[in-house]
């Protein structure tokens, strides 16, 4: 999850630099002074203490500071769509499993991001190489030049950070977008070519812009790209007149999530704002929108948006659910939908699907809740608690 870092002190340097090892995506927040700078990045690998240095400028021949951080790594992040499952442990290994795989198959080493879609598998490694594989290509989300599909992982980029998928929701076809090391942004798959409704798919990565630090896909939410500034930008696909050109809708952020009809924003002090027709939170008069967000709470440190719903942490390690919990995602005992409120305690990490969550305890165990197949060799079914999973 996206952690900011708070540096504080007298004449700090305009050109100030943040370094931590294993935390990706290091980028300083907008609004700093000379008493006090943020940065934010992600912490990757297995958990210990991190070396990290505050230094003058880049290249300066001693840092300003050293600094020690530890941190409880991410057990395994989940994702899941279409009753696909990919599970990317701490130390770089990718598991995946279906209901025609119902036990988790070890899929290979060294991966840093997964991302499923309807009926393929997108994964960047820790070097940067991003591969896909899977029994469909529809519209070209493989993005492996071709119509056809590959069974095993084939490589179709490199330099990549974060890969994103629209999936069930999506217009015409499921599409992909990716994020570069050097915040320059990707997409292919289904209505992705330039050229206004046209409809052929854009079968490899094609870039569209760049200066990005984070991107946001929901199924049938909307494209979202995050800036080193905070600042928050959306594009269309080809189905608009200007297709793929980014408008900057709304700033101050430092991490975005979206799901069907609704944005999720997190600021540097931690608090959350939703806005769109189906966010969980609406005003009393009118529906909210990016220059008119409703606030949800204060404390929160992570926010992970499913196809309905979204779920997010505070850092007292409350887990609080928002949107439609008719699966019994939320984990709280009930079928029902509404605005953010609690529904855990001692969580580290969670992430939100389109029928299942995904919990970590603070204890590193992993929980599930909602209609799931736990890769237990069991069919999928409704935990309207969490549940414990072991992969």
């Amino acid at each position: 999850m996206v952690t900011i870092f708070t540096v504080t002190g007298s004449n700090l340097p305009d050109n100030m630099q943040f370094a931590l090892t294993d935390c990706a995506g290091i980028a300083e927040l907008s609004g700093g002074s000379s008493t006090q700078r943020q940065f934010s990045c992600t912490p990757t690998g297995q958990s210990g203490a991190r070396q990290g240095a505050v230094s003058a400028s880049a290249g300066a021949a001693s840092p300003l500071h050293k600094l020690s951080v530890d941190y409880q790594a991410i057990a395994a992040f989940v994702t899941s769509l279409n009753w696909r499952y990919a599970a990317l442990k701490s130390d770089g290994t990718l598991w995946g499993w279906n209901p025609l795989q119902p036990v988790p198959v070890k899929i290979g080493d060294g991966y840093a991001d997964v991302a499923v879609s309807i009926a393929a598998t997108l994964a960047i490694k820790k070097d940067g190489s991003l591969w896909s594989w899977g029994n469909s290509n529809d519209a070209g989300i493989q993005g492996n030049g071709t119509s056809g599909s590959n069974a095993t992982p084939v490589q179709i980029g490199s330099d990549f950070v974060k890969v994103v998928v629209k999936g069930e929701r999506s217009v015409a076809g499921e599409n992909a977008e990716a994020l570069k090391k050097d915040g320059s942004l990707w997409v292919w798959g289904a209505r992705s070519l330039q050229q206004p409704n046209a409809i052929e798919p854009e079968l490899t990565p094609r870039m569209i812009d760049t200066g990005y630090v984070d991107i946001a896909r929901g199924s049938g939410g909307a494209s979202l790209g995050l800036k080193r500034d905070g600042s928050v930008w959306t594009w269309t696909q080809n189905l608009a007149n200007q297709p793929f050109t980014p408008v900057k809708i709304a700033d101050g952020y430092v991490a975005i999530a979206t799901s069907y009809d609704a944005v999720y924003g997190l600021k540097a002090d931690h608090s959350l704002w939703n806005w769109g027709g189906n966010a969980p939170n609406q005003a009393p008069a009118a529906t909210p929108t990016a220059a008119t967000p409703v606030k949800v709470g204060d404390g929160f440190v992570s926010i992970s948006a499913g196809t309905y719903y979204a779920l997010a942490v505070k850092s007292d390690g409350t887990l609080w659910a928002g949107g439609d919990g008719n699966n019994g995602q939320f984990g709280d005992g009930q079928f029902n939908r509404g605005a953010f409120r609690q529904v855990g305690t001692g969580i580290a990490a969670a992430w939100a699907g389109s029928a299942c969550s995904f919990i970590q305890k603070t204890d590193g165990s992993l929980w599930a809740a909602g209609f799931c197949d736990l890769g237990d060799g069991k069919y999928a079914r409704y935990m309207l608690t969490p549940e414990p999973v072991t992969l």
